[in-house]
């Protein structure tokens, strides 16, 4: 039995190889959300900037992400999108730090 992470092509590759002859594979995830990507099969170096939208409130909606988004769609990229979400009640001061 193999233990590891799929993070690279090479990983992917060595994991298919070893699944076609029967060889039980695991694979465990670091916490990196990078390193579970690489289990999707999507080319890593195809990826973009990653962006992260925020949660918006009634008077604070960014839209810095989308600059970002356009560019990698422009080139063809993959793009890591990060989704902020309301954990608990904050002051809207929090929110911007």
């Amino acid at each position: 039995s193999h233990t590891g992470s799929s993070s690279a092509t090479t990983h992917t590759d060595l994991l298919l190889r070893a699944q076609a002859r029967g060889i039980k594979t695991e694979t465990i995830h670091n916490a990196s959300i990078m390193t579970a990507l690489g289990s999707t099969g999507l080319q890593l170096y195809n990826f973009g900037q990653s962006i992260s939208i925020p949660f918006y409130t009634d008077s604070w909606k960014p839209g810095s992400w989308y600059d970002r988004l356009e560019e990698n769609l422009k080139f063809g990229m993959h793009t890591l999108v990060l989704l902020d979400i309301k954990v608990r009640e904050q002051s809207e001061e929090n929110f911007i730090k």
